[in-house]
């Protein structure tokens, strides 16, 4: 089964077409796509989420998005480049408006993840580094139990030894817990170190 197919996705701009977009993630997989600022990558997100209205067919593990979005979003956890929202909110505060919209959400998952990289939930977001922000972005995307992640330029503003470190945490996911992954990347290296 595949975790995510798209299908003839489009989205009409005046001065952008994003033109019958198609490709699947297969389960337990990453997929990632590559192409130049403007060619339309985050707008595909921005389709495939449901966060802008797009054209076409999106379906998760054979759930279709536009019959099922609530059951949908529920298997979805998102991670985009860095966690720019809130910055004078506390993690634990961020963590107490989420997780009540994930009737899934697994608190001692969220503890482990904590722990794992190495966050405290008493920090402010504007005190977290880039890579830090990025972790709790993928700690929020794990603890209700999504079975794909969908991410926006993760690696973005990393440092070296973190977008490694970030590449090795998805490649466990994949290979330990069978998550899915579609990414957008404007690195080739960073694709062919997470394949």
């Amino acid at each position: 089964m595949n975790a995510l197919e798209v299908k003839e996705l489009t989205k009409v701009y005046p001065e952008f077409t994003l033109d019958k977009i198609s490709f699947c993630v297969p389960q337990g997989h990453i997929v990632g796509l590559i192409g130049r600022n403007g060619a339309g990558k985050s707008t595909t997100i921005k389709g495939i989420l449901r966060l802008i209205a797009a054209e076409g067919n999106v379906s998760v593990f054979g759930k279709n998005m536009d019959e099922d979005e609530m059951a949908v979003k529920q298997m979805i956890g998102y991670v985009g480049g860095g966690f720019r929202y809130y910055p004078m909110n506390t993690l634990a505060a961020i963590r107490k408006a989420y997780a009540p919209f994930y009737p899934t959400w697994e608190q001692d998952k969220y503890e482990r993840l904590l722990a794992q990289f190495e966050l405290s939930e008493r920090k402010k977001v504007k005190e977290l580094s880039e890579g830090m922000k990025v972790k709790f972005a993928l700690a929020l995307a794990l603890s209700h139990g999504a079975k794909l992640l969908i991410m926006d330029e993760p690696t973005s503003g990393l440092d070296p030894l973190s977008r490694e470190e970030f590449c090795d945490i998805v490649l466990q996911l994949v290979r330990e817990d069978g998550v899915s992954v579609s990414s957008i990347y404007h690195r080739v290296r960073s694709l062919r170190r997470v394949r």
